[in-house]
């Protein structure tokens, strides 16, 4: 049935985030040289757009912010747009350049921001968020929040989320969902690694069905119980607001249930040499 206060306050958040970001184009575009001037300010101003319409549809102790993901393995990924993580057990890394580092046990959900995407640009983008994601390794870990008691690191909860936000696909989407799944096969993309939602503001939404449910339901996780999941797109429908409903009613559900672990930043730290140690005789 709904409720009637929050659609309400939902729309009027879409309504914003949709103008705001259609007219961040305008601000930033110079029509004399037929391009975007300040194009780093123009992504970061679009990044801020997003990010505070997100955190109406995000559990309250989850922060946004946007740098780089690190493992204890001695990997760092490729920057990304938003980085949502739990403040509390996320210790403050920045360079001297205010680039920030965020130890991956921390991270409930990734995100890439883009304008309007080629076929090309839109699947390299999907692979970008797959090697962000496959930082999320370590051994050993203390959980902080998880929904699930398992002994081990295998559940979709204990994974990072990922989901891309872009103005729109320009190309022919008629065939993209197959086209989707193809990249992430040739390129051996783990089926835990690849995105969880995909919003196109103007095309729809992007994320699975799943088959086990007997009504086939839209669906964000790609495998399930050790099941791959079917690529499903859902378009913006009659009031142009379907697609919308399904992003944030989903990104809420799977950043509340992301497994936070507490990072144990002494892990980060290159093993002592027997030079350096002293023992008691």
């Amino acid at each position: 049935m709904g409720n009637s206060v929050f659609a309400a306050i939902a729309k009027q958040k879409i309504d914003i985030f949709r103008a705001t970001f259609a007219s961040s184009r305008e601000i930033f575009y110079d029509k004399d040289k037929n391009r975007l001037r300040h194009s780093g300010e123009f992504g970061v101003h679009r990044e801020e757009i997003c990010a505070d319409f997100l955190k109406l549809f995000l559990p309250k102790y989850l922060e946004i912010g946007s740098g780089f993901l690190m493992n204890s393995f001695d990997e760092v990924s490729t920057q990304c747009d938003l980085v949502i993580f739990d403040g509390s057990n996320t210790p403050l890394i920045e360079d001297s350049r205010n680039k920030r580092f965020f130890p991956v046990e921390s991270v409930a959900a990734i995100g890439e921001v883009k304008s309007k995407l080629s076929k090309h640009d839109f699947l390299s983008a999907l692979s970008k968020l797959a090697a962000a994601k496959a930082t999320r390794r370590f051994e050993n870990p203390t959980h902080v929040r998880r929904k699930v008691d398992l002994p081990d690191y295998i559940h979709n909860y204990d994974l990072t989320v990922s989901f891309l936000i872009c103005e729109k696909l320009d190309f022919d989407i008629k065939d993209i969902v197959a086209e989707i799944s193809k990249n992430y096969d040739d390129k051996e993309v783990p089926l835990k690694h690849r995105h969880n939602l995909i919003l196109s503001i103007e095309d729809g939404v992007f994320l699975y069905k799943n088959h086990l449910i007997a009504r086939d339901i839209a669906w964000m996780y790609p495998v399930t119980h050790g099941q791959r999941m079917k690529n499903f797109f859902i378009s913006p429908g009659v009031d142009g607001y379907g697609h919308f409903n399904f992003f944030t009613a989903y990104i809420f559900m799977l950043c509340a249930n992301a497994t936070i672990f507490q990072p144990d930043m002494g892990q980060y730290y290159p093993p002592a040499t027997e030079s350096f140690l002293q023992k008691e005789n």
